[in-house]
Parts: structure tokens; C-alpha cells; sequence
């Protein structure tokens, strides 16, 4: 699914599950280090490439990306239908 339909289905759905008191939000990240993109991330290419548009310098773990949802989990309760990006800094560049 590209991005475009994965925010525009999360809006919908945050505007559809909001009566019922169901936050639905996108988290959002370029890429992570798991074993179905394992080719990618250790690649020698694309590490030297990524490095360079994100200032954090390494690809992210997949216990960094659930660490987020957790840390905003129980005090979030009037956001919904938001992108957070989650990208090591990929934006500010």
C-alpha cells in the first residue's frame, strides 16, 4: 500500500471509529530492521545513502518503533487520524 492510502485510510477510519471512543493513527517509519527487509538493511548501498538523509546514522529496531506506540499509548487520548513519523530525524533534513 503506498503512503497516500495508508494516511488517507487512516483518516477515514479515525473519523469513522471516533464516535466509539477508537483513537486510529498512523505511525510512520522509512524503514526498519527485520528479517523481511533484511536484504535491504544490510545492504552496503543503501546504509551508506540512508546515513546521509537521516541524522540518527543507523536503521531503527522494531522494538524502537513498538517503544513508541507504548510511550504515547495511555496518555494519548484526543489524537486521532495523525502521521507520526517515527524516522530517526529523516524529515529535518
Amino acid at each position: 500500500m503506498i503512503k497516500a492510502a495508508m494516511i488517507s485510510m487512516t483518516k477515514v477510519f479515525a473519523a469513522e471509529c471516533a464516535p466509539w471512543i477508537v483513537k486510529v493513527n498512523a505511525l510512520v517509519s522509512e524503514i526498519t530492521d527485520t528479517c523481511f527487509a533484511a536484504a535491504l538493511v544490510h545492504g552496503v548501498s543503501l546504509l551508506r545513502q540512508y546515513k546521509v538523509l537521516v541524522p540518527i546514522d543507523r536503521i531503527p529496531q522494531p522494538q524502537e518503533i513498538a517503544g513508541t506506540v507504548l510511550h504515547l499509548a495511555p496518555g494519548v487520548s484526543y489524537m486521532i487520524g495523525v502521521r507520526l513519523p517515527v524516522d530517526g530525524g529523516w524529515l529535518i533534513n
